[in-house]
């Protein structure tokens, strides 16, 4: 299925009364400062989708399973690297010179900055279910500190101690996703009980190559939470984190791009022979049916640098204008 990032991202968001602490008990006469307390780029180097057509409830004709698998080559680490540093570098200075006050630099150097790093994920790190799969970046130097790409307890020691720093210096952090696709598969999936009944009558996977970026920016309020000190570390309720989330991301259309410069397909004579067997034996005694596919999608690494670092800039200017809008709402 094709992996929407926003979809990924959002936490499931709702109204809450929130306990004020020393740093929110008096009412707020300025907005608090902006600390850019994430900056990623995920890569997406594979993508795929499978669906299957099979009889109702009181059919017995055998099914139908038709996948798709696409994956990524022309871009190495090397790359995906320099294309993170320079769209963080870029958004960290459109943050800086949108006039409001920005705390990047007082929350990387307080004391529990490094503790906040140590719960995250070295960078490069690969995320997604297979055949969906994106490489994840942080800037050199950095870690991979946004929640969404985490796992278990790191996710909630991620809010706790962000939320806990920001809140320490009197800031709203803002975390920035960078998210660049090259294909789009989508399995055709029917639901519901008439499906249940009557089956699902065809196995489609549709699939488009072409280039995408989109930037998804999140942000909460962490001077009015309620924090403290365990083991000489602030700390916050994670819990209040996730409800005062607030997230911009919109979606972007596939384009066709320069880069793409060539689709392979790389089903291998094992996979082809294999298939033929399955489906004569399904054919034979009323049994399931396979077409599976894979292919390759060869890019220009310049051409595909090029891209994602124009249509990533284009994005900063409104993810801003919403970060300075004195309601921020999330936008699903």
């Amino acid at each position: 299925m094709t992996f929407h990032f926003n979809r990924f991202v959002l936490a499931a968001l709702a109204a809450s009364m929130l306990a004020f602490g020393a740093a929110g008990a008096a009412a707020q006469t300025t907005a608090p400062a902006l600390a850019n307390t994430s900056c990623l780029v995920a890569f997406g180097v594979g993508n795929g989708a499978a669906s299957t057509a099979r009889p109702g409830l009181f059919s017995s004709s055998g099914s139908a399973r038709v996948s798709t698998i696409y994956r990524l080559q022309g871009i190495d680490d090397a790359r995906m690297q320099r294309i993170t540093d320079e769209l963080c570098a870029a958004f960290d200075t459109s943050l800086r010179e949108t006039g409001a006050s920005v705390a990047t630099d007082a929350f990387r150097a307080h004391a529990n900055y490094q503790r906040y790093l140590d719960a995250g994920v070295a960078s490069g790190a690969s995320f997604g279910d297979r055949p969906v799969e994106y490489r994840v970046f942080a800037p050199s130097g950095d870690r991979i500190t946004h929640p969404a790409f985490s796992v278990g307890t790191g996710v909630d020691n991620l809010r706790i101690r962000e939320a806990g720093v920001a809140n320490a210096i009197g800031a709203r952090p803002v975390r920035a996703v960078f998210q660049i696709d090259f294909a789009e598969v989508d399995a055709r999936r029917d639901r519901g009980v008439l499906t249940a009944m009557v089956g699902q009558r065809t196995a489609e996977v549709e699939a488009r190559v072409g280039m995408r970026v989109n930037l998804a920016v999140t942000t909460y309020d962490a001077t009015r939470f309620r924090c403290w000190n365990r083991f000489g570390m602030a700390e916050c309720n994670p819990a209040d984190v996730r409800r005062t989330e607030r997230t911009w991301a919109p979606e972007a259309p596939l384009q066709s791009s320069a880069a793409i410069v060539a689709v392979e397909d790389t089903t291998t004579g094992g996979q082809r022979a294999a298939q033929a067997a399955i489906n004569v034996l399904g054919a034979l005694g009323g049994g399931g049916r396979l077409a599976y596919s894979q292919h390759v999608v060869e890019v220009d690494g310049a051409a595909y640098e090029a891209f994602a670092l124009e249509a990533g800039r284009e994005l900063l200017a409104p993810s801003l204008q919403w970060l300075n809008t004195p309601a921020v709402e999330a936008r699903r």
